[in-house]
């Protein structure tokens, strides 16, 4: 009789050894992935603040350059810097005026603008250069900011 109440022991613990085995493993294994959907969620939220930040800086940009934008067109309604008859281009106006609007946020600026302002620049230098002789330069700065004003209003288009 001794032996057959120590087989019953024996498996009463076996079977507790067992369960609580069971028990932690399953334990574990629901902390794992608690902390496994944790640690996704709070991915998710940084990656949302991050995207978040991005878009308000990109809005903040977009605001800038439209703020030169609009002081480019202002002071070109207040100031004369093309001359239609003849053909030719106020540079005093242009670099007194339009030109530090123009680098004062010079890399918000379109790339469009940017090659139509390195253009009027270059023109400018080829013009002092060569010397008044070469009215062709100023011409061609006329017709480079002719195409700044015209990219400037295309973009207000492009909003509505």
């Amino acid at each position: 009789m001794a032996d057959l109440q120590w087989i019953g022991n024996l498996i009463t613990a076996i079977a507790t050894v067992a369960a609580s085995a069971i028990g932690f493993y399953a334990a574990i294994r629901i902390n794992k992935n608690s902390l496994s959907n944790e640690r996704d969620k709070l991915n998710d939220q940084l990656l949302w603040e991050k995207q978040k930040i991005e878009s308000e800086l990109i809005r903040e940009q977009i605001n800038k350059k439209y703020e030169i934008y609009n002081q480019i067109l202002k002071v070109s309604g207040e100031v004369y810097v093309l001359i239609h008859d003849p053909t030719d281009f106020h540079y005093k106006n242009y670099f007194d005026n339009i030109r530090p609007l123009l680098y004062q946020n010079y890399h918000l600026i379109d790339d469009d603008i940017r090659k139509l302002v390195r253009d009027i620049d270059s023109n400018y230098s080829m013009e002092e250069f060569a010397g008044e002789m070469e009215r062709q330069y100023a011409e061609k700065s006329y017709v480079s900011y002719n195409k700044m004003l015209e990219f400037i209003n295309g973009e207000y288009s492009k909003l509505y």
